[in-house]
């Protein structure tokens, strides 16, 4: 009986170190280079985080490209509402740090 206990505590230990190291390499191997296009004075984010929060509030076809300046947002839409504008430039300030001032966005008809 004390074999068994004995066994199962090592598979349970190693079984922990197996996904503490893999989650070690999976968050130490994450590319968080930037290329100068991108690197802005107080951006945090990529464009990938602010199409994504887009895209979970509803925005299906968002693009959204960050420059040294300002980040514009395409939005696939004939008109937006004064709620919906509001939405975005929360989501997309937060995701990318950039201030509401510089966040342009536009209106594509489907």
């Amino acid at each position: 009986m004390k074999k068994i206990i004995r066994k199962n505590q090592i598979i349970i230990t190693a079984l922990a170190i197996m996904i503490a190291v893999a989650g070690y390499l999976n968050f130490s191997s994450r590319d968080v280079t930037l290329d100068e296009d991108t690197v802005a004075e107080g951006a945090t984010g990529n464009g990938d985080d602010a199409e994504s929060g887009l895209i979970t509030k509803g925005f299906s076809d968002a693009v959204v490209n960050i420059s040294e300046n300002d980040v514009d947002v395409v939005i696939k839409k004939a008109e937006l509402t004064d709620t919906e504008k509001a939405q975005i430039e929360d989501i997309v300030a937060r995701k990318t740090g950039y201030s509401i001032d510089k966040i342009i966005i536009t209106t594509v008809e489907k």
